[in-house]
């Protein structure tokens, strides 16, 4: 059984530091190629084809379309004839196929429908398919062939990469042979005008917050708070404040003293979406410490972790619309709305904390904060203290002390 090529990616994504360790103690069960340092003991000629054993103990076969040995057992010939002998070939399906079986959905092992099995279903795998009985629904195989033998019957439609129907097989609905969606190869190769680009750009970000942090801990304090607390009202004050840019502009612009201080404006914008660039990972990274980390950590700490963490989705996407495969940029580009949605919310917000904070000068109090403390009345004032409270000559001295 070989695991589907999209499964074996995630796997590796996910556990790349377990895998030296799985592979010294587990023989793979997916073809790969045949590495360069590989010895074989012993090459032989059987049924299977030409097969091979190297020093390991590991099968190989040559597969004569790609002329290049590869690790494994190769799949049964698909073009043979199935050698059972059929002695009830007049008897109709319904009556031959009379147990009703279940697939599961996305099945990544081979699933055979037996001779005198049905499914009254649709087949919708990860894995190899083989109809020796009867499926009454469509069969379909994301990532491996569709078989349908000589005792088969499919009354619906077969999409598989390689549908293969011997004589005598009956498919009711139409064949379509298509490419994996799930076929992703990740040793293509790709831009890295994209990764330096984003990289930079991280960069800039960790040095802008590390600096902000440590030279004005209390504007940047004022901001956050500002930022977190009103997510609503900022993110459309600042989304207001993007739509006046450019009349803004021009009205800076047409002013005596203004065309020298044009270029500050869209200066102030880039700031103020950087500033809340390192609020929003301030929230991230505080929300990751307490679930994984068991509590807040320093602004400092908070701030690059979420700033990492934003960043990746860049990165992704930067890898993967890079790529040369069609699936790989279709996943790029779902993962660019993703990262162009998620850093919309800060670069807009970051501007409208910025014009509520004076850039983090002082703390934001909203209306109802505003008419709570006014209708709070001033805490009393101390009684005046009379003159004649105050003693008029020196104590008394400590009863039991010798004066003299």
């Amino acid at each position: 059984m070989r695991t589907p090529r999209a499964i074996r990616v995630f796997l590796t994504v996910a556990g790349l530091a377990c895998a030296p360790a799985w592979s010294s103690f587990a023989q793979p069960t997916d073809a790969s190629d045949k590495p360069t340092d590989t010895i074989f003991n012993e090459i032989r000629l059987d049924d299977n084809g030409v097969v091979a054993v190297d020093t390991a103990g590991y099968n190989w076969y040559y597969d004569f379309e790609r002329e290049l040995f590869v690790l494994g057992i190769p799949e049964p010939d698909e073009t043979a004839p199935d050698e059972r002998l059929i002695d009830d070939g007049d008897v109709p399906i319904e009556q031959r196929c009379t147990e009703e079986i279940w697939i599961k959905p996305f099945e990544t092992r081979p699933v055979t429908i037996g001779y005198d099995e049905f499914v009254d279903d649709d087949v919708t795998v990860l894995g190899r398919v083989t109809v020796k009985g009867w499926v009454t629904g469509d069969v379909e195989s994301l990532n491996r062939r569709v078989l349908v033998t000589e005792t088969g019957r499919v009354d619906g439609d077969i999409q598989a990469p390689k549908v293969v129907v011997r004589e005598g097989g009956i498919v009711g609905g139409d064949i379509v042979e298509k490419a994996s969606p799930l076929d992703i190869d990740l040793r293509a190769p790709f831009s890295v005008a994209g990764i330096v680009v984003v990289a930079s750009f991280t960069a800039f970000l960790l040095i802008s917050g590390v600096l902000m942090v440590i030279v004005a801990p209390r504007y940047v304090g004022n901001f956050c708070v500002c930022f977190e607390s009103c997510k609503v009202k900022t993110f459309f004050l600042g989304f207001l404040f993007w739509l006046l840019l450019p009349p803004l502009i021009v009205l800076v612009a047409v002013t005596i003293v203004g065309i020298p201080l044009t270029p500050l404006v869209p200066l102030a914008y880039f700031l103020t979406a950087v500033m809340g660039m390192v609020a929003f990972g301030n929230m991230i990274g505080r929300s990751f410490a307490r679930r994984f980390l068991g509590g807040e950590r320093s602004r400092l700490f908070q701030t690059t972790v979420g700033i990492l963490l934003v960043m990746s989705l860049w990165f992704v996407s930067a890898i993967l619309l890079g790529s040369s495969g069609a699936t790989a940029e279709g996943f790029g580009v779902f993962f660019l709305v993703i990262a162009i949605l998620l850093t919309a919310f800060p670069v807009s917000s970051g501007v409208g904390a910025a014009f509520l904070t004076r850039f983090g000068v002082r703390k934001y109090l909203d209306w109802k904060d505003r008419a709570k403390s006014a209708a709070e009345p001033p805490p009393p004032a101390p009684p005046p203290i009379r003159p004649e409270q105050f003693p008029t000559s020196p104590p008394d001295s400590v009863s039991g002390v010798d004066e003299t």
